[in-house]
C-alpha cells in the first residue's frame, strides 16, 4: 500500500493511521462506559432538597427553644433568625422541585412540601409585623432605660454638689496637705475655696462626659435596631414572594397528587 510513496510521506501516512484507530478506540471505550441515569440524577437531587429542609426544621426549632414570647428583645430576634435562614428551605423547595425529569414519583410528599411552602410564605409575611411592633417595643424600652439611667445621674451629682459645697474649711485644707492619688488638686489650687471650686468643677465636667457617652451608646443602640429592623422587614418581604413564587411554581405537584386520590 505505501510502496510508491517517499519514506517520509510513508511515515505521515502510518501515523495518521494509527491517530485514527486510537480514536476509534477510544470513543468505543467511552461508549460502552455507563452514564448516571437521569432517574438516579433525580433521586439525587431531591434528597439533597430533602436534607436542606431538614436541616431547616432543626434550625427552626433549635431558634425557638426556650420560647420567650413575652420578651420584645426575644421576639425580635427570633423573627430575625427565620430572615437569616431563609436560604435553606428556598435551596431545599428549589432542589426538590427541581423538573429535571418527566415522572412525578412521590406525588402526595411533594404536595404537602408546596403546602408547606404556601405556609412558609405566610409565617415570613406575618414576620413583618411582629419586626415592626417589636421594633417600636424595644426603642420605647431603651428610651425609659436611658432617662432612668440619666435621673439617676443627676440625682448623684446633686447630692454630691451639695456634700461638696457642705466641706468645712479644714477639710479642704487636709485635702490640700495630703491629696489622694485620684483626686489631687492643681497647683494653682491653693487655698480651701479653690480646692472647692476644682471639686465642683471636675464633677460637673465628669457628669457631661457620662452623660456625652450615655448619648452615643443610646444613639448607637437605636441605630443597630433600626438596621436590624429594615434589613429584616425586607428580607421577610422578599422571602414571603419567593415562598408564594415556590408554591405556585410548584402547583404541578398539587394536582399530580388530586391525580392519584381520584
Amino acid at each position: 500500500m505505501y510502496e510508491n510513496l517517499p519514506g517520509s510521506a510513508t511515515k505521515k501516512s502510518m501515523a495518521i493511521v494509527h491517530g485514527l484507530a486510537i480514536a476509534h478506540y477510544n470513543a468505543k471505550k467511552l461508549s460502552t462506559t455507563p452514564a448516571m441515569p437521569i432517574e438516579a440524577y433525580a433521586i439525587t437531587i431531591r434528597l439533597i432538597g430533602y436534607g436542606f429542609l431538614l436541616y431547616t426544621v432543626v434550625d427552626f426549632g433549635a431558634a425557638l427553644i426556650p420560647p420567650q414570647f413575652t420578651n420584645p428583645a426575644w421576639e425580635f430576634q427570633f423573627a430575625g433568625r427565620l430572615v437569616e435562614l431563609v436560604w435553606f428551605p428556598i435551596l431545599g423547595f428549589g432542589l426538590v422541585f427541581a423538573p429535571v425529569v418527566s415522572n412525578q414519583r412521590g406525588a402526595k410528599i411533594l404536595a404537602a412540601l408546596s403546602w408547606c411552602a404556601l405556609a412558609l410564605a405566610i409565617l415570613y409575611f406575618a414576620l413583618l409585623p411582629l419586626l415592626v411592633i417589636n421594633t417600636i417595643r424595644l426603642e420605647r424600652t431603651a428610651l425609659a432605660a436611658f432617662n432612668i439611667t440619666s435621673e439617676r445621674r443627676t440625682a448623684a451629682y446633686n447630692e454630691l454638689t451639695q456634700q461638696l459645697e457642705a466641706l468645712s474649711p479644714s477639710n479642704l485644707e487636709n485635702l490640700l496637705r495630703n491629696p489622694p492619688a485620684a483626686l489631687r488638686p492643681p497647683a494653682e489650687a491653693t487655698t480651701p475655696n479653690t480646692v472647692r471650686a476644682w471639686l465642683l468643677q471636675r464633677a460637673q465636667s465628669e457628669q457631661a462626659e457620662a452623660r456625652q457617652r450615655a448619648e452615643t451608646q443610646r444613639n448607637a443602640q437605636r441605630t443597630n435596631i433600626l438596621r436590624s429592623s429594615v434589613k429584616w422587614c425586607c428580607g421577610a418581604l422578599l422571602s414571603s414572594l419567593m415562598m408564594f413564587y415556590i408554591w405556585q411554581f410548584s402547583g404541578w405537584a398539587r394536582l399530580a397528587a388530586r391525580r392519584e386520590f381520584a
